[in-house]
């Protein structure tokens, strides 16, 4: 029937348009042209079948339904080519990708064919193609999934007013986050001439950067007073869409701190971030399942649950407004220098424990010995027990064969103590063998007073030399 009034249209359409470039006006032209009309079947008073009544019922709550935005997409039923029902509406993008990971649903874009049984589903690779050209040749979505019960449901996805806009700002929201994501990485793995990342080099690049325009941030930290105290994080400010949309501020490895919670019988890691109205508290989040709804993680492994830290704003229930925290290249330095210690503290434990098998083994031979001696040494009535004599002289022998491997603490106070000589003025030239107990014990204490940045910086630079 559709099709019936628009021919009925195009005829009248043409009639007008003969009509005035002719210009003539005379009754036996408009005769011939109502002779025509009346040819055709009347779009109005014709009889139509239950089905065409079911099509273009259908067809007008599409098109009242996308005119009213009510839903973001709709999945339609068809045959051959023509809508029979609307399963399904989606009123938001969330629910709708929700819906087709939860169902692991096929999605393919199909190219329109002269016939319905002519149209032909495009490759990812020919899909890219056709993006790049300038005329592009219409397209339509359907999703493919199957049920439990082994049904296979093909429905074709019909996209609301608002979906692309809503795609838009998405996409625009994104390319955002990712230059502000971008210049963020610069501005915390920025380096010195040395190739040394410090706290001046990341101060340059942050107004360098904020100057041109490219790196907006609400306000500008102070200049750092400790060139070993590097920017490690950044607070981002998000839009409704979730996309980054500016800088809130830059936090300083000192002004992190990390506690684990016992939350519901699971450990939570807590990161508490001192601002100027005392520590303000991030927790961590992951999306559940396929929509970018967040909820809490606990008991979380680093690195490999992806997470996300989120800072707390009181008085803001939707999680997704809240502010993100994103860590740089001196926060993954510091992990894998942990990570660093972590092994060499497995290669010690490991060596000790051989260590302690290799003085058993010994001890399986020495021990009968000693007994013997005890023995032999009763029965001859020796008064000085002779197996204890032996075990004495072995206790003393022993450590000079099987030396004893320094634990991790003991490995930081070494380094602990070098990275203050490294700082102090006097000794910093001296060499480790010429300084006396007196400077030995000043250093120590003052290694005790370093933060682990500051450690971290000095075993960073020696490896470098």
């Amino acid at each position: 029937m559709s099709h019936l009034i628009y021919f009925v249209s195009i005829l009248l359409l043409a009639g007008r348009v003969l009509l005035a470039q002719e210009k003539q006006t005379s009754a036996s032209a408009e005769e011939n042209l109502r002779k025509v009309l009346d040819q055709l079947p009347s779009a109005t008073h014709q009889q139509r079948s239950s089905n065409d009544r079911a099509i273009g019922s259908v067809y007008g709550t599409l098109q009242y339904e996308w005119g009213s935005s009510n839903w973001f997409a709709a999945l339609v039923l068809e045959q051959d080519g023509i809508p029979v029902s609307i399963d399904g509406r989606f009123s938001t993008w969330n629910d709708f990708i929700g819906f087709l990971g939860e169902k692991d649903a096929l999605v393919e874009v199909w190219l329109y064919g002269e016939r319905e049984s002519s149209n032909r589903r495009l490759t990812a690779s020919e899909l890219t193609e056709l993006q790049k050209q300038e005329n592009r040749p219409p397209t339509f979505v359907t999703a493919r999934w199957k049920e439990i019960d082994g049904t296979v449901h093909f429905r074709r996805i019909e996209f609301g007013r608002s979906a692309a806009e809503h795609a838009y700002r998405s996409q625009s929201g994104f390319n955002r986050q990712r230059e502000l994501q971008l210049s963020v990485r610069v501005v915390l793995s920025a380096r010195d001439k040395k190739g040394n990342i410090n706290a001046a080099a990341q101060w340059e690049k942050l107004n360098e950067l904020a100057d041109s325009g490219s790196l907006p941030i609400g306000k500008m930290p102070a200049s750092p007073t400790n060139q070993n105290d590097l920017w490690v994080a950044a607070e981002f400010e998000v839009d409704d869409l979730n996309n980054y949309s500016a800088i809130h501020c830059f936090y300083k490895q000192s002004d992190i701190k990390r506690e684990i919670l016992d939350h519901k019988g699971k450990t939570l890691q807590k990161l508490l971030f001192r601002s100027e109205n005392g520590y303000r508290e991030a927790l961590p989040f992951a999306s559940r399942g396929w929509t970018d709804e967040l909820e809490l993680v606990t008991s979380s492994l680093p690195g490999e649950t992806p997470i996300e830290f989120r800072v707390s704003q009181a008085g803001e229930p939707n999680v997704r407004r809240w502010n993100v925290i994103e860590f740089g290249e001196p926060e993954a330095l510091r992990q894998v220098a942990l990570a660093d210690f972590a092994l060499l503290s497995a290669h010690l434990e490991k060596s000790r424990r051989l260590l302690a098998m290799k003085k058993s083994n010994i001890d399986l031979i020495v021990e009968p010995i000693i007994a013997g001696l005890n023995i032999g040494g009763g029965v001859a009535g020796i008064p000085i027990p002779a197996g204890e004599l032996v075990r004495l002289l072995y206790q003393f022998i022993s450590p000079q064969f099987i030396r004893d491997v320094p634990t991790t603490a003991e490995l930081r106070l070494l380094f602990a103590l070098f990275a203050a000589k490294e700082r102090d003025p006097i000794l910093a030239n001296t060499a480790a063998e010429f300084l006396t107990p007196e400077e030995i014990r000043e250093l120590q204490d003052k290694g005790r007073k370093l933060s682990e940045a500051e450690i971290e910086q000095y075993l960073k630079s020696v490896s470098e030399e």
